[in-house]
């Protein structure tokens, strides 16, 4: 799926609005890990300026993992370029933390963790918490035993050369809610803004199941669907040509109609593989146009944004 500014820029004019969220894997090669010596990878360098003229207003990068083992390694340029830009309210930045399924690693510390990295009182948009698959090791015996949750890792030849399971999987759900609801206690705690929760709905659903649609209720969800082609859906807010997927039972979607405000924090990340019409990024030097991106949807216009977003009437 292309993103096309010039499209948009017909569809945006009283909403909705479009963002980006990054991490190491959008600027550095495929392969180069955390904690890695990537020294000999092409680095790519995003120009936020040009995002900026093609009506991206808000990136959300990532920052933690865990309690430090998986911490992405480009969120200080990143954080650091788009300071600019969010000071003059042209491109809004935020912070993600990926929770990890290690049982190890309380909720509470990694929410400990993640706020000593990102300094959540500074004004900037709320926190998230990415609650999805969470990918580790393990041996063939375990793969094979648990195909429900498990699958082999291929090399560019198609062979598999490792095994990892959903490590979310393998505890109990009693387990998920309290790693989950204490990262998200002590966040808001840390924060002048209610933390947001990304996953998928299905995803959500089945993991947590009553539980999950219990926790959910006072927070924002922002969504990964990825449709095959572009949606046509239409919205209770007449104006808008798009809808937000389905939200996770008890989250509160404003009904509302034509022209009322759109309180909410939810968005949605609608594909994953979006290249922009001005290319954004330059790698080892050279404009990469085919360079894929994380692109997300906010239903309405910027005033309703910043305001459900915690950033009053300035940036």
């Amino acid at each position: 799926m292309r993103f096309i500014g010039e499209t948009l820029a017909v569809r945006t004019c009283n909403g909705p609005i479009f963002g980006l969220d990054v991490s190491h894997w959008s600027t550095d090669c495929d392969g180069c890990k955390p904690n890695t010596d990537c020294s000999n990878c092409p680095r790519c360098v995003i120009d936020w300026s040009k995002a900026a003229q093609q009506q991206i207003k808000y990136v959300y990068a990532k920052a933690t993992q865990g309690t430090g083992d998986g911490d992405d390694v480009s969120f200080e340029r990143y954080w650091t370029d788009l300071e600019q830009y969010h000071q003059a309210g042209r491109i809004y930045r935020g912070a993600y933390h990926w929770l990890s399924s290690d049982p190890s690693q309380s909720g509470a510390d990694q929410a400990r963790h993640f706020m000593s990295v990102v300094k959540v009182a500074d004004k900037q948009l709320p926190p998230v918490v990415d609650f999805e698959e969470d990918w580790v090791y393990r041996s063939k015996e375990y793969s094979d035993a648990h195909p429900e949750f498990c699958k082999g890792k291929k090399n560019s030849d198609g062979e598999i050369v490792a095994y990892v399971c959903d490590g979310w999987a393998e505890l109990k759900t009693s387990e998920i809610i309290t790693k989950l609801r204490d990262w998200l206690s002590a966040v808001a705690g840390g924060s002048p803004r209610q933390p947001i929760i990304y996953t998928r709905s299905n995803y959500w659903r089945d993991m947590l199941g009553d539980a999950g649609f219990d926790l959910i209720k006072p927070y924002a969800a922002w969504l990964a669907q990825y449709p095959k082609d572009s949606p046509h859906w239409h919205d209770a807010h007449a104006t808008n040509s798009w809808r937000m997927p389905d939200l996770p039972k008890n989250a509160s979607y404003p009904p509302g109609k034509s022209g009322d405000p759109y309180p909410a924090g939810h968005f949605w990340q609608f594909v994953q593989t979006a290249q922009m019409r001005t290319p954004v990024a330059t790698c080892s030097g050279t404009p990469y146009p085919d360079h894929n991106i994380d692109v997300n949807w906010y239903p309405s216009g910027e005033a309703d944004f910043k305001r459900a977003f915690g950033l009053g009437g300035s940036p």
